[in-house]
């Protein structure tokens, strides 16, 4: 039994720096990281695990991986805002974490939108609301929006819009057979 079923989430990011790398004979971190990332989705999906890549020293052949979850644990990609990111976000199918380190909200919306886009681009599901529907046919969800510091009418511009853009999408979407 997991001790959080359900509750549990992995953020795997490639970290802020890379002044380390030649500490560890590293110097192509892009490469690292993606050959890291590849088998850790690899033993999320699959209870037996074959993997070889360039910087790993032995294979990994039919290797069985365990404690397993209960269900595969929900990864996401973490990117402190590097463009590249996006794309690899979406290339690998994973939702993207942004964490911010600086600059302006308008600029960290940026790659919200860039990731959005191409995600849209890649055939991946639009709304992770509705694709939650399509996979669970839940009838009720849930929002929780902290308010702290929000100016009042703000916060009562985000429960109309909640109430006349977001709600009449998710009834008419979840309405399709």
């Amino acid at each position: 039994m997991s001790p959080a079923p359900g509750r549990i989430e992995l953020v795997a990011g490639r970290g802020s720096s890379t002044i380390t790398f030649p500490l560890f004979d590293h110097d192509e971190h892009d490469m690292l990281y993606a050959s890291q990332l590849a088998p850790l989705m690899a033993v999320n999906a699959d209870e037996n695990v074959t993997w070889y890549g360039p910087h790993r020293k032995r294979p990994l052949r039919d290797a069985a991986v365990f404690p397993r979850p209960e269900e595969p644990l929900k990864i996401w990609l973490g990117t402190g805002g590097s463009p590249d990111s996006v794309g690899r976000a979406v290339e690998s199918g994973l939702p993207m974490f942004l964490g911010v380190l600086g600059g302006t909200p308008e600029h960290r919306a940026r790659y919200g939108h860039a990731y959005r886009d191409a995600w849209a681009q890649a055939g991946h599901p639009a709304d992770p609301i509705l694709h939650l529907h399509e996979l669970l046919g839940h009838t009720r969800q849930i929002l929780q929006m902290d308010v702290g510091g929000m100016p009042r009418r703000d916060f009562l511009r985000a429960i109309e819009l909640l109430g006349m853009k977001v709600l009449p999408q998710i009834r008419a979407e979840a309405a399709k057979p």
